[in-house]
């Protein structure tokens, strides 16, 4: 099933940041049940009806991509227009990016910017701040492509990562290498079998399995190491109030600490755990309907109308409340909540199962998958050119349709907002940004076009 839709969400010559977004999910559904196959043992302490659970959202992924490909296929006169832009496309100035990063986020590295303080345009603000990665990925692409600016690339990378892993208490860190890892498969390019290009494959190959691997690793010593809990109870205490650059000393000394306390025995089965995200719909599937009835659609309205109202556009609107009182409510367990500031989510499979049952969960899946379909191809209708697109669609779709274990009033809600603000600022300075970047040396477009294979 991951094969089969990675491969009908994967275009030639754009990123593969759907395809990516499907695996990713189907890696929190399949970890927790490989290892149960393994050793008979499930990570929770009840099973419930893990096959079931895992064969709907096999079905579920199926479905959802054959809403994006039908979307694709109802765009198919604009996706021309931006194959057109796509063989006009001119490489950018890397050092001009790389200049334009700097400016965007040296305020993160001496002011702590919350969009919390700023009530009823706070999901506005933030994604508005999230944009500045669209230039981070656009430089990451740049270099991937041009075969050269590699300094930069790690100055931006280092300049981006430091202050965003010391402000936040979620794993916002991964963010980074999640992006680096799409932007090398974004450039493998396997079919083209020039000499240039078998080697710059293999060295973008490379380049994404050590992305994958430094993210493993980190991720071990962040869930495994202990790092994660010692970070959210100084952030949660006297750390709040420090500034960012004392923040990142702090979070490097309990990093320090979780790897020499790293126990990799130990660890990996913290990690396991934590991606283990199917476990919460197999007690949904023994819970309902035997103790609570469908919802026939309760739920899946209570989203529709929290994403078609903006909270800068109803300052009143009531708050969807913590996830985890859900799946107090569908599974019967009861899961830490807001009181000791975490949240567990019930999962978007769940709510449409809660919903409309085995059969009918299918139809709103069917929907979303038809939404991400359209609002994508929107993306590379609204953008410049087509660099801009693929590093658009990267930083959008990574936080709305990665999350497997998300609320889908969050992630209707999250699209919506970061569709309206991404193309909004696409399609009203998206060509002062390209003509800003363009790189306009007649020596560099000729070292470009040697890269890539092409005849100059």
């Amino acid at each position: 099933m991951l094969f089969l839709c990675s491969g009908a969400l994967w275009k030639k010559d754009e990123s593969p940041v759907l395809a990516f977004c499907i695996g990713y999910q189907w890696l929190f559904v399949m970890i927790g049940y490989i290892y149960y196959l393994i050793t008979g043992r499930f990570l929770a302490s009840n099973p419930g009806d893990v096959e079931g659970a895992v064969f709907l959202s096999m079905l579920g992924f199926l479905v959802m991509t054959v809403g994006i490909r039908l979307a694709f296929k109802a765009m198919r006169t604009l996706s021309r227009k931006s194959s057109l832009r796509r063989e006009n496309s001119e490489p950018y100035n890397i050092k001009y990016i790389f200049w334009i990063i700097i400016l965007l986020y040296v305020i993160n590295w001496f002011i702590e910017i919350n969009p919390y303080r700023f009530f009823g345009l706070t999901q506005l603000f933030d994604q508005m701040l999230s944009f500045r990665s669209v230039f981070l990925v656009l430089l990451f692409l740049e270099i991937a492509s041009q075969g050269k600016g590699y300094i930069y690339g790690i100055g931006a990378a280092s300049f981006f990562f430091l202050p965003t892993a010391a402000g936040s208490l979620l794993s916002a860190w991964s963010t980074l290498f999640f992006m680096l890892f799409l932007v090398f498969i974004s450039e493998w390019k396997p079919w083209l079998k020039t000499p240039i290009m078998r080697m710059r494959n293999k060295k973008i190959l490379t380049g994404a399995v050590g992305a994958a691997v430094i993210l493993c690793t980190l991720g071990l010593i962040w869930q495994g190491g202990g790092v994660k809990g010692s970070w959210r109870r100084s952030l949660s205490m006297e750390v709040e109030h420090v500034k960012p650059i004392e923040k990142m000393g702090i979070l490097g000394g309990l990093v320090k600490e979780g790897t020499l306390q790293f126990d990799f025995q130990g660890d990996y089965l913290s990690l396991i755990e934590r991606m283990s995200g199917v476990y919460v719909f197999t007690q949904v599937l023994d819970y309902v309907p035997k103790v609570i009835s469908h919802e026939q659609g309760r739920l899946t309205w209570r989203a529709i109308e929290h994403a078609l109202k903006p909270r800068f556009l109803f300052p009143d609107k009531p708050g969807l409340g913590s996830n985890s009182s859900l799946v107090i409510k569908y599974t019967g367990y009861w899961v830490a909540g807001e009181e000791s500031g975490t949240s567990i989510g019930l999962t978007y499979m769940a709510e449409f199962y809660v919903d409309y049952g085995k059969i009918g969960m299918f139809i709103p899946l069917f929907f979303w998958g038809l939404l991400i379909g359209l609002t994508y191809r929107l993306f590379f209708v609204f953008s410049p050119s087509h660099r801009f697109a693929c590093a658009a669609v990267i930083t959008a779709y990574l936080q709305p349709f990665a999350s497997y274990e998300g609320e889908i009033a969050y992630l209707l809600g999250g699209l919506g907002l970061v569709f309206l603000t991404y193309g909004t600022l696409l399609l009203f300075l998206g060509s002062w940004f390209h003509r800003l970047l363009r790189l306009n040396s007649v020596g560099s477009r000729v070292k470009h076009a040697l890269s890539q294979g092409l005849e100059p």
